[in-house]
């Protein structure tokens, strides 16, 4: 009887302790097929939505998402969320700026950002340059990077 109590305490601090959760990632570069400059482009991003725009935070995610690793010279992408809260991550891997560029200038991309961002709480991106031999990159090396040398918008 008192075991089902205790299996719910023990779940509870288990979720207390673990409060993010991280997609892996989808896809990557062909086997041996390194990046036509020897690097790769990554951009982090650090998104808190304002509570009002959690239903459009979910829809335009969901389109992103698939844009995303579905876009010319995406190599691969990977996100992150706060199981308790509004904080959301990217990671995205390109082969070149003008590929991410022409994700981030797609009419989707611009539609999201259009109505999420004004009422954001955080937005903080970054991107840098990742050499061949050092994919994939590591979310907790790009965290720190984000942190470092980010811009707010």
């Amino acid at each position: 009887m008192w075991l089902a109590p205790l299996a719910l305490v023990i779940a509870s601090l288990a979720l207390t302790a673990c409060t993010t959760f991280t997609a892996p990632f989808e896809s990557g570069p062909a086997e041996g097929e390194p990046p036509p400059s020897g690097a790769y482009v990554v951009a982090v991003t650090h998104l808190r939505y304002h509570e009002s725009a959690a239903d459009a935070f979910s829809r335009h995610a969901d389109v992103l998402q698939k844009l995303a690793r579905e876009s010319r010279g995406n190599v691969v992408t990977s996100f992150r969320g706060d199981l308790t809260g509004r904080d959301r991550w990217t990671m995205s891997v390109w082969l070149d700026e003008a590929s991410m560029g022409e994700f981030v200038a797609s009419p989707e991309h611009i539609a999201a950002i259009r109505e999420i961002v004004p009422t954001a709480e955080v937005v903080r991106t970054v991107q840098y340059r990742l050499d061949a031999a050092e994919y994939p990159p590591n979310w907790d090396d790009s965290l720190d990077i984000l942190e470092e040398w980010g811009i707010d918008r």
